[in-house]
């Protein structure tokens, strides 16, 4: 089975909706005698990320037709830029912009694989042009 990828057509997501959460990767130990302890329950950890679109109705059609059909109502994990380290500019040690042979710049890039979160997406008022298209995914380590 191969795992869908992101539509490259969709925007960046809104910067003051992105959140994002690791899991907690402690375990509380209990003593006989003295204060409680933590230690690494696991190694790899991953995160819950919450995105907020806003979209045309053509993009939230893509939209939609990815979550129903590619990702089948959402039960398929998929790869997904992440969004806090794509497309930012590398940099040398003393803080110049990183240039290829043609003097492009070179960008970060980072993709994950995400499965959907527990709820399914929600949109805004949908008989406007854009609309606010909001859902949680969660990293997977």
């Amino acid at each position: 089975m191969t795992v869908p990828s992101w539509p490259a057509e969709m925007p960046y997501p809104q910067r003051t909706s992105y959140r994002s959460q690791r899991f907690d990767a402690r375990r509380k130990t209990t003593f006989d005698a003295g204060p409680p302890g933590r230690s690494r329950r696991f190694s790899a950890v991953g995160r819950t990320i919450a995105l907020t679109f806003r979209l045309t109705a053509l993009r939230a059609a893509v939209f939609e037709r990815f979550y129903v059909d590619t990702c089948a109502e959402g039960s398929l994990p998929f790869w997904m830029p992440d969004y806090m380290i794509d497309g930012i500019p590398l940099l040398t040690e003393t803080g110049a912009q990183l240039l290829d042979e043609n003097g492009v710049p070179l960008l970060c890039s980072k993709i994950m694989l995400v499965a959907w979160g527990d709820e399914t997406p929600t949109q805004s008022n949908v008989k406007l042009l854009e609309r606010d298209v909001s859902f949680e995914v969660i990293e997977l380590p």
